[in-house]
């Protein structure tokens, strides 16, 4: 068959001859339909296979590619430093944590104090108001002393 076809040393990227293979296709004894089928068939066949080929530049930017690519080492290696980093910021947190409920529990003890203070000091001027009302309300009364019963 390849004597149909051509010599083995044409370059591939020569273009099919379908007419010259056709002819001696039909001069090797196929019919007319035949050798036009035949001719399809290995016209297609060609053309899908040098569709499939990767080139030298092809395989030049899956190598580049491919070195840009982890391993499993390198994974690895960054599993355990993330794994590192995780422990220090838990680390960082459960000291942040403790600090706050530190600084919250003296705030809190520090308002308290303050409503305290607040508080007695509210109670005082109740008690001094009240006490002054008394006295405005007895000098009032003796200051008119047949306004009472």
């Amino acid at each position: 068959m390849m004597a149909l076809i051509g010599s083995p040393n044409r370059n591939m990227a020569a273009s099919l001859d379908t007419l010259e293979i056709s002819k001696r296709l039909r001069q090797a004894g196929f019919s007319e339909p035949q050798a036009e089928v035949v001719t399809a068939v290995l016209r297609e066949t060609r053309e899908f296979d040098l569709a499939q080929l990767a080139t030298k530049a092809d395989l030049t930017v899956l190598r580049a590619d491919m070195a840009l690519l982890a391993t499993r080492a390198d994974l690895a290696l960054l599993r355990a430093d993330m794994e590192k980093e995780i422990g220090l910021l838990r680390s960082e947190i459960g000291t942040l944590r403790r600090e706050f409920e530190a600084r919250t529990d003296s705030l809190k003890s520090d308002l308290l104090a303050r409503i305290e203070a607040a508080k007695s000091d509210t109670i005082k001027w109740v008690v001094g108001i009240g006490f002054a009302q008394v006295a405005m309300i007895v000098a009032l009364l003796r200051f008119f002393p047949g306004a009472h019963p």
